[in-house]
């Protein structure tokens, strides 16, 4: 129980950090969240595992295209 408790209290006080207007700023979270979070991603580690960001708009217009 204390390992869970010790989990809990660092999500808390994580979650407590985030400011909730910032998150929607540029609209929903979850479409901008691996584009930023890449942005800070180390770059040689990067590109060394192949991980690249397709931007909402190139997204948008595959999904368009398919259906």
């Amino acid at each position: 129980m204390k390992t869970i408790a010790v989990a809990v209290d660092l999500l808390e006080r994580v979650i407590a950090a985030v400011d909730p207007s910032k998150l929607t700023e540029r609209g929903d979270p979850w479409l901008y969240f691996y584009e930023d979070f890449l942005a800070a991603y180390d770059s040689k580690l990067r590109k060394d595992q192949g991980a690249y960001y397709t931007p909402q708009p190139v997204v948008g217009v595959q999904v368009r295209l398919t259906i």
